[in-house]
């Protein structure tokens, strides 16, 4: 992505989220805001075995076992 193309990302982020930054910190904002994009392909781009996903399914009847027991 071309500087254009993030300076305009950014412009519409800030704009929808109806902040204001001042003046004198805008091309720090702009520049942390390039480090989070190269950031975030860093993480999407890592080969992970399925093995190391979290798992996001669980039992009722070993949560409430916890709560029946008090």
């Amino acid at each position: 992505m071309d500087d254009a193309s993030i300076k305009q990302q950014y412009d519409a982020i800030i704009a929808r989220s109806g902040l204001t930054i001042p003046a004198d910190r805008e091309e720090t904002m702009l520049g942390t805001y390039r480090n989070v994009l190269k950031w975030s392909e860093m993480v999407r781009n890592r080969p992970r075995p399925a093995t190391l996903e979290p798992s996001n399914a669980f039992f009722l009847d070993t949560i409430t076992r916890a709560i029946e027991t008090r």
